[in-house]
């Protein structure tokens, strides 16, 4: 595994809720030796001018607005280039993107176009165009990148610690070890430790609730032995994995617990003080698809610290 990274991705606004990614971004790349690019996309309100038969007053409000856009991307362009500057001074190579696109398509496009191996960004900007930005539109980033995604959950006068702590949830699919390989990574380059997370899904009160009353202590007996059987061939794969790490150098534990997937992450990650938790966005089916689908939005919504999501294609 190549420990670093080459090329970091960060997406501003010029907010300091934005700028707290930044910092994360900033310490990847030196530990790494990774290139950082600081971008900024740009609505393109200018398109307003080529609308076909607009009205008199409007067209001129719509050729007023090039010039406004014109002014705004030279002013994003400057600032940037004044914190990249900074950076560069303190030893990490950085440069400055401004883009005129749809937020994340523009964000995606930047990212697959340049050789992007990681973007790190805030899930929350300032008000207005930069909530827009980097709220809903993170999920849209994590949906359709390439590369993985470290989302920073932002709030006001918090940075959130270098994680120690890094939880990576399975589900006993291929694809949810996806996750796996960047969270070693980070696990490398910050001497952190790797606990690796199965939630088996106890069915007990729902089998039971669809069969007869006579058949209740037999579907009773058989799913509370087919839950003992998964709990113990899970913690066998897991501790096989947690060994393989080991056997690595990387710090790692394994532990199995029952419940709801998505609450059972949130709760576990609090009581544990984790730093960092790493998942992939989806699996192929059935409680893979439960996990690491949609509930990757929900883990981002609640989730107590830095969230790395990584596509799992096919």
């Amino acid at each position: 595994m190549t420990l670093g990274y080459h090329h970091l991705l960060t997406p501003l606004d010029g907010s300091e809720l934005a700028a707290q990614a930044l910092t994360h971004a900033q310490v990847i790349a030196q530990r790494s030796g990774a290139r950082l690019t600081l971008l900024q996309v740009i609505p393109n309100v200018a398109a307003l001018a080529q609308e076909p038969a607009l009205p008199p007053g409007r067209l001129t409000a719509a050729l007023h607005t090039q010039t406004l856009q014109s002014q705004w991307q030279e002013q994003a362009r400057a600032a940037l280039e004044q914190t990249a500057q900074a950076i560069t001074d303190q030893g990490v190579t950085a440069d400055a993107a401004v883009v005129v696109a749809h937020p994340p398509d523009g964000i995606l496009d930047y990212a697959q176009t340049h050789a992007v191996d990681l973007i790190v960004m805030s899930t929350h900007g300032r008000s207005g165009l930069a909530r827009w930005v980097y709220g809903s539109v993170a999920a849209r980033v994590v949906q359709a990148a390439a590369c993985p995604v470290l989302l920073i959950r932002t709030v006001a006068g918090e940075t959130p610690p270098a994680p120690r702590k890094i939880l990576v949830t399975l589900d006993g699919t291929r694809l949810s070890t996806r996750a796996l390989p960047e969270a070693e990574r980070l696990a490398r380059l910050f001497k952190a430790e790797i606990v690796l997370l199965r939630v088996v899904v106890d069915s007990y009160e729902q089998n039971l609730r669809y069969v007869p009353a006579s058949l209740a202590p037999e579907v009773a007996d058989y799913t509370s032995g087919l839950l003992e059987r998964l709990i113990a061939q899970a913690t066998v794969e897991q501790g096989g994995i947690a060994a393989d790490l080991l056997a690595r150098g990387v710090e790692a534990t394994s532990i199995v617990l029952t419940g709801d997937p998505v609450q059972t992450i949130l709760d576990y990650a609090v009581s544990e003080a984790v730093e960092l938790i790493a998942m992939a966005t989806h699996g192929r089916s059935g409680m893979a698809r439960m996990l690491h689908g949609s509930a990757a939005e929900r883990v981002l919504h609640d989730a107590p610290c830095p969230l790395l999501l990584v596509h799992a294609t096919a």
